[in-house]
C-alpha cells in the first residue's frame, strides 16, 4: 500500500516537473520574443536619407554610459544662434528626418539630427523608448552650447522622439533650451506597449506581457517600464511645449495627447489635424502645420544676431 502511495507521489512530481519545466519555458519565451521584437536594436538601411540636405557632416559624442552616439550637424550659411534638434522615432534614423530638417533650414536654423542609441550609425544594442535618449539629448544639448553660448535651442520630436523631447522637458536643463514641439508621442513606455499588446495585437492579459518584459528590459537595457512616464515628466516642465497629434492615428491613440497637454503646467498649445494618421500630420495639412509651428517658435526663438 505504501508502495503504492509512493509511486503514485513520483508520478505526481514527475508531471509537475515537466509541466513547471514547460512554464519556464514559455514564460522566457515571452520574455525574450518581446525584447527581441520591441527592445532589441535592428538597424535597417532607410530609403528617406539626408542626401536631400547638402552641407551636412557627421558628428559624435559620447553617452554618459560610454556609447558613441553619431548625428548630422548643418550649419545654416546665415550665422544664427537658433537651433533645432530634431528627433527620429521607434527604429528610425537621422536619415528619416530630412523633410523635417530642411524646413528648419529654410527657416534659418542650424540643425542637429541625432541617431538614437540603437539606430543608425549609433552604437547600442537596445531602443531606450525615450528614457536614456533623454540624456543623450542632453549631450546634443551641451555640444551646441559648448560650440554657441548664446544658442537659442528648440527641441522636435515624432512618435517616439517626441516623447523623447518631452521625456527631456523634466530635467533641470540650461536656459538656452527654449521650446519644445512634440509630435504624436505615447504618454508612457507601459502605456504605450499596453496598447500595443491589447488592442493591436489581441492579447488580452496585457499586464501579465507587461509584467514579464519589464523583467528582461531591466536586465537587459538597464531601466524599468515605470521609469519611463512621458506625464510625469511633462508635468515637471518649465518650457512652452507644443503638442500635435493625428485624429484618426491608432498607432498612439489621440486620448493620449490629451493626457499629455492636460498634465503640462507650462506654456502650452495643442493642435489635432482632422484626418491625419501616426506621424503624418505634416503631410495631410502642410499649412495649418507649419503656420501653427512657425507661430509658436515666433514667441520663444529670438535670434542674438
Amino acid at each position: 500500500m505504501q508502495s503504492k502511495k509512493v509511486c503514485k507521489l513520483k508520478k505526481f512530481l514527475k508531471v509537475f516537473s515537466i509541466l513547471f519545466l514547460f512554464l519556464i519555458f514559455i514564460i522566457k519565451y515571452i520574455q525574450y520574443y518581446f525584447y527581441i521584437f520591441a527592445f532589441k536594436s535592428k538597424k535597417e538601411q532607410n530609403s528617406n536619407t539626408l542626401h536631400y540636405i547638402n552641407d551636412k557632416y557627421s558628428v559624435y559624442i559620447n553617452s554618459y554610459d560610454g556609447l558613441i552616439l553619431h548625428g548630422y550637424e548643418y550649419k545654416n550659411k546665415n550665422k544664427t544662434n537658433n537651433w533645432a534638434i530634431v528627433v527620429h522615432g521607434y527604429r528610425g534614423s537621422a536619415d528619416n528626418m530630412w523633410q523635417v530638417s530642411k524646413r528648419f533650414i529654410e527657416k534659418g536654423y542650424n540643425v542637429i539630427i541625432p541617431d538614437n542609441r540603437g539606430h543608425g550609425k549609433s552604437e547600442g544594442n537596445y531602443i531606450g523608448m525615450g528614457w536614456h535618449d533623454r540624456l543623450d539629448i542632453i549631450s546634443w544639448i551641451n555640444r551646441i552650447i559648448f560650440n554657441d553660448k548664446d544658442a537659442n535651442i528648440v527641441l522636435y520630436g515624432v512618435s517616439m522622439g517626441g516623447a523623447t523631447v518631452l521625456m527631456v522637458s523634466g530635467e533641470t536643463l540650461p536656459q538656452n533650451v527654449k521650446a519644445i514641439i512634440s509630435d504624436c508621442s505615447y504618454t508612457s513606455i507601459s502605456d504605450i506597449l499596453s496598447y500595443q499588446v491589447k488592442y493591436r495585437y489581441k492579447i488580452l492579459s496585457a499586464k501579465l506581457i507587461l509584467f514579464l518584459v519589464d523583467k528582461i528590459v531591466k536586465s537587459k537595457a538597464g531601466y524599468s517600464f515605470k521609469e519611463g512616464s512621458v506625464l510625469e515628466q511633462v508635468s515637471k516642465s518649465k518650457l512652452p511645449i507644443l503638442f500635435i497629434h493625428g485624429k484618426e492615428d491608432d498607432y498612439v491613440p489621440l486620448y493620449m495627447v490629451y493626457k499629455l497637454y492636460n498634465a503640462a503646467n507650462s506654456d502650452k498649445e495643442l493642435l489635432v489635424i482632422e484626418g491625419a494618421e501616426h506621424a503624418n500630420s505634416a503631410e495631410i495639412n502642410e499649412k495649418l502645420y507649419s503656420k501653427t509651428v512657425w507661430e509658436f517658435l515666433d514667441k520663444y526663438m529670438v535670434d542674438a544676431n
